[in-house]
């Protein structure tokens, strides 16, 4: 597997309107794009707009609402992941990211867990994980496991280093 340089189009070329932000990474040396959400965009521009651009689009968040972490979120984060997937598939794409904690508007993790243990939220990463490697297998298709910036922009995440995914992810 060969590396690509990627620009995020969500922080990258945000005074360019959508579908111009393609061709503009196109443009600047990347050979794929990614962005955040997928179900606020029109999947059928945007894919016209990378392809119009010749740039790939690698991917974007496949988990929304949902946490790895909370034990009652499984069924639902699975059955997002899977709506996630059929999204990556009509744009091409060939990744999702995933996190530990849903993230609301601008990034910010929108429930912290306190009340559960490390041990709780680690086991229920862990039994997740197996679940959506499952999935992704089915559906050939790769999964990012973000470890995210608890210090600055992301406070209250619970996997905060790749140490700590790397250990989650067997």
């Amino acid at each position: 597997m060969s590396l690509r340089k990627c620009a995020c189009i969500d922080t990258l070329y945000t005074e360019l309107p959508w579908k111009e932000r393609f061709q503009a990474a196109k443009e600047d040396g990347f050979a794929a794009v990614e962005f955040w959400d997928w179900r606020d965009k029109d999947l059928k521009d945007t894919k016209e707009a990378a392809e119009s651009a010749g740039i790939l689009i690698s991917g974007f968040n496949g988990d929304a609402d949902y946490s790895l972490v909370d034990p009652e979120h499984r069924e639902k984060y699975l059955e997002e992941l899977k709506k996630s997937i059929e999204a990556a598939k009509k744009v091409g794409a060939f990744s999702l990211t995933i996190h530990s904690n849903a993230l609301g508007e601008g990034g910010v993790v929108v429930k912290h867990y306190e009340e559960l243990s490390d041990t709780v939220k680690i086991c229920c990463m862990y039994d997740g994980l197996l679940a959506c490697a499952r999935l992704a297998e089915q559906e050939n298709i790769n999964l990012n496991l973000e470890a995210l910036n608890i210090s600055v922009d992301h406070v209250g995440n619970f996997l905060s280093t790749t140490r700590m995914g790397q250990r989650s992810a067997g």
